[in-house]
């Protein structure tokens, strides 16, 4: 038993001194983050065949800056290439994650950018897109077409005031169905347009220049609370 006892398995011990051993050789790590897989030749491939492909490919990338990048800019601009384009495009989901997202970025310092890609409009266009001038907020877009329909960003709810004059609860009642109307418009587009804009004119209005302001103040003050909350949330306060 005590024979028993004492024993090691020495095979353990080989295996992680081999497994250190390959682990410490110099720039290992680099040159399989290099490696690329061949891609896969495809023939006689329709339009909308390539689109839901290139879609898939941009959202699928594995790394999240890539696939966010990637994944906003296939929704705003596959349906409108040309088939060049989208060959353009094709070849440039071969190249690797990394290199793709510092190259979209400018940082050419940590990944040179090739001849290839100095030179094409996809690339320019992916990089003004990268610069974000619109301020918009990158997510999943893959999760909101999925689902069929917008994802949902609640509002904390209102607590539940005791109003007696039913004019000023018929007021407070459409300032939150406004409310809702612009989130959902908002939610489904990812920024602000002329509907939405037109939304948040009305419940400018409504907060401001209905009859709530001369009944319930704080029921007034939570309507406007939340309000200002939205507009934060869509970019800002709507035109005047």
């Amino acid at each position: 038993m005590a024979a028993v006892s004492l024993y090691r398995p020495q095979f353990l011990v080989t295996t992680l001194h081999h497994y250190r051993g390959l682990a410490t050789k110099p720039n290992d790590d680099d040159v399989l983050l290099r490696v690329k897989v061949e891609p896969i030749k495809r023939h006689n491939e329709s339009l909308d065949r390539k689109r839901a492909r290139l879609v898939y490919q941009s959202r699928k990338r594995g790394i999240l800056e890539t696939d966010l990048l990637l994944g906003g800019f296939a929704a705003k601009y596959l349906k409108e290439m040309t088939p060049e384009e989208l060959a353009e495009y094709d070849s440039l989901l071969d190249e690797l994650d990394w290199d793709i997202y510092y190259w979209a970025t400018k940082n050419f310092e940590t990944s040179p950018i090739p001849e290839k890609w100095k030179s094409s409009r996809i690339m320019k266009k992916l990089q003004v897109y990268a610069q974000n001038r619109e301020k918009q907020i990158l997510r999943n877009h893959r999760s909101l077409e999925m689902s069929g329909k917008p994802p949902v960003h609640r509002l904390p709810p209102l607590p539940r005031l005791k109003v007696k004059k039913p004019i000023i609860r018929q007021e407070a009642n459409k300032c939150l169905v406004l409310m809702s109307n612009l989130l959902q418009c908002w939610s489904s587009n990812g920024h602000m347009n002329p509907v939405c804009d037109n939304l948040a004119k009305e419940l400018k209005f409504c907060t401001a220049e209905s009859s709530m302001s001369k009944g319930n103040k704080e029921q007034k003050s939570n309507i406007n609370y939340h309000a200002a909350r939205l507009y934060d949330r869509v970019g800002g306060k709507p035109h005047d």
